[in-house]
C-alpha cells in the first residue's frame, strides 16, 4: 500500500505566484537522506519568454559555496498541448531551456542525490531571469526517501 504523504517528503519551493521578472531559486532541501528530489515547476506564460532551469547545491540552507549540478538530472515537460502528458527530454544535464511561447508549461526534473559533491547535501532548483512580471511560477519538491522506516518491517498477513 501507498501512502503519499509518509512515503515522500513534500516540501514547498516557492510561493504561490511569485513572478518571473527575476530569477527565481527554491528554498534549498536537505538531500542528507533521500534518493532522489522531484521539483515539480507550474508556469503560466501570459507574455511569451524563454524558460531555463537548474539545479543548484550548497552545504548548507542559506545556499552556501552554491554551484551548478553538471549530472544526475533528468527533465519531463509539459508545454500546454496535453495537461495530463509529460514528456522526458533525452538531456541529462542540470538544465533545461523551453522555447519562447505563451500557454501553461510544466516541467518536472528528477535529481539523483547520488550526483551532488559529497560537501554539498542541499539541492535547489531554479527559474532563471524570464523578464516578464506577469509570468507566474509555482515550486514544489517532492523527495524519495532513502530509507523507508518502520512500515516496510510490519507484517501483512497472519504467520500463525
Amino acid at each position: 500500500m501507498f501512502d503519499l504523504p509518509n512515503d515522500l517528503k513534500i516540501i514547498q519551493g516557492l510561493k504561490p505566484g511569485s513572478t518571473g521578472n527575476t530569477a527565481s531559486t527554491g528554498d534549498f532541501v536537505n538531500c542528507e537522506n533521500l534518493h532522489y528530489l522531484y521539483a515539480i515547476c507550474d508556469i503560466s506564460r501570459n507574455v511569451a519568454s524563454t524558460a531555463t532551469f537548474n539545479w543548484y547545491t550548497a552545504s548548507a540552507y542559506a545556499g552556501t559555496g552554491s554551484s551548478a549540478l553538471s549530472t544526475g538530472c533528468k527533465w519531463y515537460v509539459n508545454d500546454g498541448c496535453q495537461f495530463d502528458r509529460l514528456v522526458q527530454k533525452t538531456t541529462s544535464n542540470s538544465s533545461y531551456t523551453n522555447a519562447s511561447s505563451t500557454g501553461r508549461l510544466q516541467v518536472v526534473s528528477r535529481m539523483d542525490c547520488a550526483a551532488m559533491p559529497s560537501s554539498h547535501s542541499y539541492a535547489a532548483f531554479a527559474n532563471h531571469d524570464q523578464s516578464q512580471a506577469t509570468n507566474f511560477i509555482n515550486l514544489v519538491y517532492v523527495g524519495v526517501p532513502r530509507y523507508k522506516g518502520t512500515a516496510q518491517f510490519l507484517a501483512t498477513t497472519s504467520s500463525t
